[in-house]
């Protein structure tokens, strides 16, 4: 069988039942990896047990619990390949995903390549028909040739990476990357352990010293369970607001229109993320983010809400039920929020 110089990266904690069925869908590929890698994160489950099926195609190395990027750093320098793609412990290769970027990774141009994904949940199928990069708004794929004009895959060269502050299309399992481009921009970062998003801060690295390229077939299923769907997403909402302001304070991105852009957004965003914390009631987040803002940002509204919110939580609790039901949604609200964020009012 046909293989690529490719190392799959897989960290995984604690969910062996998920585990070997991205192992198993990774052996199903077309066109094999040269090697598999699962970096266990510190589990205290059956994950041994459950690879020694696997034999010599799996290679299993163990640490101490340290966050994913951690456990995708240690995978990185484990790797033998010049490639290596990094697959989340709970997602799925479709078994033409390798051979559908090959075109890609053998053009001799690209150093990092994405794919699309779709949404799924076990025993319902897909959450949507539209895959990720198809639910970007209009407008995010300007300049870029995408499938309207033929093609299998795009080489992008460098992707306006200020794009990723109204969207994400790029997520791990959906990544390809040259190990010489990671090293470069100085690995995975464990400072963001535990943030909701937290792969976005890679990204922002990534892309402005990357030439991409992207495949466009959506060949790896996102599994959702309850870990990352339906309550997580206000998590999400939050999460992405405090990368973005994590790369602004670190600014090692390298890209003056990412900087431009995050001055520009993380006004209104504190301001929205305020909004959209007090009206679910997500008051400790409250102080974090009043602590960023601007004396200009602080409104008559703002300012009512951070002093409601410093209330005993009985009587903030009704008034954020009060305030739901009066409190119009403004514009800049709607331009920093997604539309899924749960319980939206109109």
């Amino acid at each position: 069988m046909r293989m690529l110089d490719v190392s799959v990266v897989i960290p995984t904690f604690n969910r062996p039942h998920l585990l070997t069925e991205t192992l198993d869908s990774v052996l199903a590929q077309t066109v094999r990896p040269s090697e598999i890698i699962v970096v266990d994160n510190g589990t205290t489950d059956a994950t041994a047990a459950s690879l020694v099926r696997y034999g010599t195609q799996v290679t299993h190395i163990r640490t101490e619990p340290a966050g994913v990027q951690a456990a995708r750093n240690t995978g990185l320098d484990a790797a033998s390949c010049t490639w290596v793609a990094t697959l989340d412990d709970d997602d799925l290769y479709r078994p033409t995903f390798l051979e559908q970027a090959a075109p890609a990774l053998l053009d001799g141009r690209p150093n990092l390549v994405f794919g699309d994904h779709r949404k799924f949940i076990r025993g319902a199928g897909l959450v949507s028909e539209k895959t990720n990069a198809e639910r970007a708004p209009d407008g995010y794929w300007n300049g870029i040739a995408g499938p309207a004009s033929g093609v299998d895959w795009t080489y992008v060269g460098t992707f306006p990476v200020e794009r990723l502050l109204l969207y994400n299309v790029f997520y791990p399992s959906t990544m390809i990357v040259q190990r010489d481009l990671v090293d470069r921009v100085g690995g995975f970062d464990p400072a963001v352990r535990g943030i909701k998003t937290e792969d976005m801060e890679f990204m922002t690295r990534a892309l402005p010293a990357a030439r991409l390229a992207f495949a466009w077939a959506a060949q790896v299923d996102y599994r959702m369970h309850e870990s990352n769907n339906g309550g997580d997403l206000l998590a999400q909402y939050i999460g992405r607001w405090r990368i973005f302001e994590y790369v602004r304070q670190k600014d090692q991105h390298g890209s003056a229109a990412l900087a431009a852009a995050l001055e520009a957004d993380l006004s209104g965003r504190r301001r929205a993320v305020i909004r959209t914390a007090f009206r679910h009631g997500e008051l400790d987040v409250l102080p974090e983010v009043a602590a960023r803002l601007h004396p200009e940002d602080r409104t008559l509204l703002t300012r009512a809400l951070l002093n409601i919110a410093r209330l005993p939580r009985p009587v903030a609790g009704r008034l954020i039920r009060a305030g739901n039901a009066l409190l119009p949604r403004p514009a800049q609200d709607r331009a920093h929020r997604p539309q899924w964020v749960p319980g939206s009012p109109g």
